[in-house]
Order: structure tokens, then C-alpha cells, then sequence
């Protein structure tokens, strides 16, 4: 049985040990009065489809919980360690930035789970509503990318969402790091669509900066000599 039959196995598994709540079961009303919501999954995500929620439930929680699920029950399929390696990679091919939040009144809300994460602000978090409608976007990470070196606590390739700024790369690199004085401008790395040409551009740090889909993105300082140096004595020495 090939990785991809295998997870259709188990969500199929999945969703016939979780039913979807419905009106033949509980009506608004009920689910209401017993704290818990109907919430939908759509997207690149590992499951599709409707679920109940607690209203006590944000994002991170409910998707947090919605996804161990997943995970164990598709992962208990196979003992073999090469299956359970790529299936586990699968799994995880979701995207964290640019999810939607639909509610049902119509407004609509983007979550970025990857920075609540680190800064722990829950505007990019909110809780649940009936009947919200989670969408995930495609996680192409190859494509729809920016990176970020240099100077920084954690360097890393992140999803690109249209509309980032050069604060929103540093907030989800954590920050400069400290070690460095004067960190006063970044250099940024831009290829053409044909892959042809590329173009450096750098400037003075502008967090206001809009950043683009491919950005490579370093940031500079002069390097340090605050270091913690040793010195290694070997041979025939007193202690």
C-alpha cells in the first residue's frame, strides 16, 4: 500500500470515529448550551471537514488538538520506520501563516499561528465561533518563500503572505541578535521570474520595508571579537 493510500485509509478511519455534528444529532441550540461549536477545516491541512469545538477553544488549540488526532490515528497504520518517516512528513506539509478565519457573519480574519507562536499575541490567534470556517493555504514553501540570515537569533526560510514587511521577517527570525552593535542595514537578494537575473539591493533598516515573494534577506553588522576564546596548553605542565 503506497503513503498516499495509506493516509486516505486513515482519515477515512478518521472521520467514522469523528462524525460530523449535524442537525439530526444537535441543533445550534444544543451544541451552544453544552459549550461546544461547530468548526470547519478547509485547505492544505491533514483533515478536511466539520468538527465539534469547545468555545473556550482559540486557533492554535483546536488545530493543535485536531491534528494529534490525525496523526495518531494515521500513524498507527504502519510499524515500518521508512513509512512512518514519510507519512509523518506529510502530516506536517501545512502551513502555519496566512490561514484564513471565516465567520459566519462574513468577516474574515488572517491568523498567523507561526508568529503568535513566538510573540505569543493573540491577535494572531483568536478564539472560535460557530460555524467558523478554517481555510489553510497551500504550504509551498519552494516558491512562496522568503529567507532570512545574517545577523539574527534564528535564520530561517519562511511562507511568504502578501503584504509582509521587513518587521515581520525580524519578528519571526526573533530579533537581532544581541551580540552585535550597530546592526544598521540588511542586504536583499532578488531574482528575476526567469531565475535570470539577480539584483542586490541594499539599505538602511526600514521595518516599514515592503518584502517580496524570493526575497533573500541578510542582515548586517560588523563581526564581532567578543568571543570566548581559549587558549589549549598540552604537554608536560603543572595543573
Amino acid at each position: 500500500m503506497n503513503i498516499k493510500a495509506l493516509i486516505c485509509f486513515s482519515l477515512l478511519f478518521y472521520l467514522t470515529v469523528y462524525p460530523q455534528f449535524s442537525q439530526d444529532k444537535m441543533n445550534k441550540n444544543d451544541l451552544l448550551s453544552a459549550g461546544t461549536i461547530s468548526v470547519t477545516i478547509g485547505g492544505t491541512f491533514p483533515i478536511n471537514g466539520t468538527y465539534p469545538a469547545l468555545i473556550t477553544e482559540r486557533v492554535d488549540e483546536f488545530i493543535s488538538r485536531m491534528y494529534a488526532q490525525a496523526a495518531d490515528l494515521t500513524l498507527r497504520v504502519t510499524s515500518d520506520p521508512e513509512t512512518y518517516r514519510k507519512l509523518k512528513e506529510q502530516l506536517d506539509n501545512f502551513a502555519l501563516r496566512g490561514i484564513r478565519l471565516k465567520r459566519a457573519a462574513g468577516e474574515e480574519l488572517i491568523v498567523d499561528l507561526q508568529r503568535f507562536r513566538l510573540n505569543g499575541d493573540f491577535k494572531n490567534n483568536p478564539y472560535l465561533k460557530n460555524d467558523d470556517v478554517i481555510v489553510f493555504p497551500a504550504n509551498d514553501i519552494n516558491r512562496n518563500f522568503f529567507s532570512v540570515s545574517g545577523v539574527v537569533n534564528k535564520p530561517g526560510t519562511f511562507l511568504f503572505i502578501e503584504g509582509d514587511k521587513l518587521s515581520d521577517a525580524l519578528e519571526l527570525v526573533d530579533g537581532f541578535n544581541p551580540a552585535y552593535d550597530k546592526v544598521d542595514s540588511v542586504e536583499i537578494s532578488r531574482l528575476s521570474y526567469d531565475g535570470q537575473t539577480e539584483t542586490i539591493i541594499k539599505i538602511e533598516i526600514d521595518k516599514d520595508y515592503q518584502i517580496q515573494r524570493g526575497d533573500r534577506i541578510r542582515f548586517l553588522a560588523l563581526e564581532t571579537q567578543r568571543r570566548n576564546f581559549a587558549v589549549s596548553v598540552i604537554g608536560e605542565v603543572n595543573i
